[in-house]
């Protein structure tokens, strides 16, 4: 290959990293999560939009001074001793922390911290992501609230279920129309009919002789009054 074609193929390839980097940092730049570089002393060498606005501070200037070892949110929160034994231990680390910004924002953190070898001072050591999932923890908690109270509801319906099986009364339920949906056991007991038979039918089929006249009007009063 000549000196021309290789100095092409390394402008070339110079040209497609540099595309590449491009696309990387305003892949950076747009990513709900916030994305950090530290320094072996844990100061902030590099963010994102997102962790900026997740932190509460201002700009990336503003972020530069900042040390994540004595910030107080950072600290406060615990975040910053986690920070703290990434670097010491050259171990990644992942935790869960809530978060107050000095604009008292609160939040829910999930913090993923990457350790880099730092081959000299003021270069990268660790690479951070932090994650808002507060509105997933609410979505959490309230869906096991709502198991809860599902399963709490279930559990008294077993209750209320068995206690109309076994109940010494008649116990007759009908659609708004008077047609019947349920009767228990007593029911088949005290009329002579099954559940089978019945279901469905208007309760006025009852008429079976097996009790007085009276029994069935008081029967049909009450189906159609809405009372069981």
């Amino acid at each position: 290959m000549s000196a021309e074609a290789r100095d092409k193929e390394s402008e070339r390839v110079e040209n497609a990293g540099t595309q590449s980097g491009d696309r990387h940092n305003l892949l950076v730049e747009h990513l709900p999560l916030g994305i950090f570089a530290l320094d072996s002393e844990g100061n902030i060498l590099e963010a994102n939009p997102a962790l900026l606005s997740i932190l509460g501070i201002a700009s990336v200037k503003a972020a530069r001074d900042i040390n994540v070892l004595s910030f107080p949110p950072l600290v406060q929160s615990g975040i910053a001793q986690y920070v703290q034994q990434c670097l010491e231990s050259g171990d990644m680390l992942v935790a869960d922390r809530p978060f107050v910004s000095e604009q008292d924002k609160s939040a829910y953190l999930r913090l993923r911290l990457i350790p880099v070898p730092a081959n000299q001072p003021g270069s990268v050591a660790v690479q951070g992501i932090v994650e808002d999932i507060s509105e997933q923890l609410l979505t959490e908690e309230l869906l096991r609230e709502y198991q809860h109270g599902f399963e709490y509801s279930s559990a008294q319906l077993a209750k209320f279920s068995h206690a109309i099986e076994q109940s010494a009364n008649i116990v007759v339920i009908t659609d708004l129309r008077g047609n019947i949906e349920y009767v228990n056991p007593k029911f088949a007991e005290v009329t002579g009919y099954s559940a089978a038979e019945v279901e469905g039918e208007n309760p006025r089929i009852l008429k079976s002789g097996l009790q007085t006249d009276a029994f069935y009007a008081d029967l049909w009063a009450t189906i159609t009054s809405g009372e069981q």
